[in-house]
């Protein structure tokens, strides 16, 4: 009985140590700068490598508008449950981006972005992992200025907060 009780209390020792509490789990997350206008020249080979099977959604609406998307500025962050990161974007942009959660395997995201001497544009949200979420509306100096979001796991099942 001695020794189980021992063996039992190690194994204890053991998960703690193996799992501390409250140690937090991130997801990576790159951030895409795109530049979309009606240059004729397509989708920017880096660009298309990103995206992947999702580059279709550039020719769907509202994306279709422009028929050239080039790839200004790329970059990843490390996102913890409830935590904005301050983003690197080309200037005269600034913003953040947070994890809100996960419900049914999509990930809840609040993505805002901000324009020098402009008023912030707020994305909240979902996508699945590998799947981009979108956000547009800034004029550049050839057409539109696209920010896209690419996360690749949602933080462990059973995790969920809002």
């Amino acid at each position: 009985m001695r020794t189980q009780l021992l063996a039992l209390f190690v194994g204890v020792i053991a998960l703690g140590i193996a799992a501390p509490a409250g140690a937090a789990e991130k997801t990576r997350c790159e951030v895409l700068a795109i530049e979309a206008s009606n240059a004729r020249q397509g989708v920017d080979p880096d660009l298309a490598a990103v995206l992947g099977p999702h580059a279709s959604a550039l020719a769907k609406p509202p994306f279709a508008a422009f028929d050239s998307f080039q790839l200004k500025a790329r970059a990843a962050y490390d996102l913890e449950l409830g935590t904005a990161v301050e983003l690197t974007l080309p200037a005269p942009f600034s913003g953040r981006l947070a994890l809100g959660g996960q419900a049914s395997a999509k990930l809840d995201l609040t993505l805002d972005i901000v324009r020098q001497g402009s008023q912030p544009i707020r994305i909240n949200g979902k996508a699945r992992p590998g799947a981009p979420l979108f956000a547009a509306g800034f004029a550049s100096a050839k057409g539109t200025w696209i920010f896209g979001v690419i996360c690749d796991r949602p933080p462990s099942a059973g995790i969920v907060q809002h």
